[in-house]
């Protein structure tokens, strides 16, 4: 039944260089299924592919009865763009903003706290999105709608949590004929328009760093085997896309699921190539050779690997649930099969010794030696709420913004490099220096980024680089300048 109401649903830019591509709105997309199901019009304006979006939304406004108006959020700069969309919307309009996605449901208080955001929507949306706008529509009191937070007599009221959904089973398609699928590119993996793609959510291990275990509760539900390819030979038939990114937090939770999906894509020949996100040494060692074999032969390009610490008093203290003696049999493993991959590694974190960053930074050389596929990536500990061990750097120096808008400008270069915390100036000058010359430390690193800039700079650096991190030599950092060059244009 076709109703005359329309929903509106915006994609806040990000922010930063995307080395990745840019990839799908797949919240919006998974919100929008249930509303267009029920007869609703549905818009997708996406901020980081519409130049004149003020001028998009403000026609689209002004010619369509709108219900509401859906914002998605991630702590950092996407906060401030998506402030300023919704400036923009309330200047020119009363119709009610929403705000979902990880951050306000961390922190729905503090958004509501802003006089421009009417809901919140906390943790999954599909169902309790569906609910709000049904309410909106019908003018009806919203009081008893499982997962959202909502103003009240000035004072911020926040519903009972919603279960999560169990049977992923029955959610719909995503309705990607709601965006023009050319625009994107799942990852600078692949050449021309590629999909990122979920079998499931969440993961259940406790790492202390992550937000899983308060947004997802430390839960993992996933698609059916023969659903998760069903989905993905749709997209093929009707699109003619075969290049995907599983997104999933942990794509290799369920071993026996994981491997029938593979079999799956083999049987149905369905000629795909594909990249992940959230594998662990753990699991790829339950996987096996064997796994690693089916992977291959279902496509697989590329896999992302959280290693995160060379020292095992840290990762105990993170809860990873590896050992260090754990990671170079995989590695060794992986080297058997064309498969590149990324293993990323931590520095930083509250109370770590210089020896343990020392420990880190030669892993991380190790795995690089061992298998010549492997891109190895140091990063610096950004406290990110949502985890136990943001608490932690609260109590070591961490000042927690107290306004909406000031996590607008939370980026790991705004609090490493310019704020207070357990750090001293010259750790966090040379800790950066680490972590930038780890970009260009392997030579696999070329197959991570879409620019042919840094392209170009990986075969120049590559030599210092190496030295640098070998040596633990960060002084006289010439590269510097370029360093801000990259940063600038981002």
């Amino acid at each position: 039944m076709k109703n005359d109401k329309t929903i509106l649903l915006i994609q806040p830019h990000v922010g930063k260089l995307d080395y990745a591509g840019l990839r799908l709105p797949e919240a919006l997309l998974a919100v929008a299924r249930y509303p267009l199901k029920h007869g609703f019009s549905v818009k997708i304006i996406d901020q980081r592919i519409t130049q004149n979006w003020k001028k998009c939304v403000g026609d689209f406004l002004e010619d369509n009865n709108v219900l509401c108006v859906g914002l998605t959020c991630m702590t950092g700069p996407q906060i401030r763009y998506a402030l300023e969309i919704n400036r923009h919307i309330k200047s020119i309009s009363s119709v009610p903003i929403v705000w979902g996605g990880v951050h306000p449901s961390l922190f729905p208080e503090q958004c509501l706290a802003d006089s421009s955001i009417d809901y919140v929507v906390i943790g999954e949306g599909e169902e309790t999105f569906m609910e709000l706008a049904l309410k909106l529509q019908a003018i009806e009191n919203h009081v008893d709608i499982k997962g959202i937070a909502y103003k009240k007599n000035g004072k911020t009221v926040i519903n009972e949590p919603r279960e999560f959904i169990k049977d992923m089973d029955k959610l719909p398609h995503l309705p990607y004929d709601l965006i023009d699928i050319t625009q994107y590119r799942a990852s600078g993996l692949f050449k021309g328009p590629s999909f990122t793609f979920f079998t499931s959510r969440g993961c259940p291990y406790p790492c202390t760093f992550c937000y899983n275990t308060v947004y997802n509760k430390g839960k993992w539900r996933g698609y059916s085997a023969v659903n998760t390819v069903d989905r993905l030979e749709a997209i093929i038939d009707k699109y003619g896309i075969r290049q995907f990114f599983f997104q999933d937090d942990n794509l290799f939770t369920n071993v026996p699921r994981f491997r029938e999906i593979m079999r799956e894509i083999i049987k149905r020949q369905l000629n795909i190539e594909w990249a992940c996100l959230g594998a662990r040494i753990d699991t790829l060692s339950r996987i096996g050779e064997e796994g690693l074999e089916l992977m291959v032969k279902a496509g697989c390009k590329d896999v992302d690997i959280g290693v995160e610490s060379g020292s095992d008093r840290i990762l105990k203290m993170i809860k990873k649930s590896i050992t260090t003696d754990q990671v170079l049999p995989v590695i060794r493993m992986l080297s058997k099969f064309p498969i590149n991959s990324k293993c990323t590694f931590i520095i930083g974190f509250p109370g770590e010794t210089e020896d343990e960053v020392q420990q880190t930074i030669k892993l991380s050389m190790q795995i690089v030696e061992e298998n010549e596929r492997v891109f190895s990536l140091i990063l610096v500990y950004t406290p990110y709420p949502g985890s136990d061990l943001f608490f932690v750097a609260e109590k070591n120096g961490f000042v927690v913004p107290d306004r909406l808008e000031d996590w607008g400008d939370f980026t790991r270069d705004e609090w490493f490099l310019n704020k207070e915390s357990w750090l001293t100036k010259r750790q966090r000058k040379r800790y950066n220096s680490i972590c930038f010359t780890s970009m260009f430390a392997s030579k696999a690193g070329k197959t991570k980024v879409s620019s042919p800039l840094l392209k170009v700079l990986f075969n120049l650096y590559y030599p210092i680089a190496k030295f640098r991190l070998k040596y633990n030599f960060h002084r006289f950092q010439i590269e510097s300048y370029l360093q801000r060059k990259i940063l600038s244009s981002s």
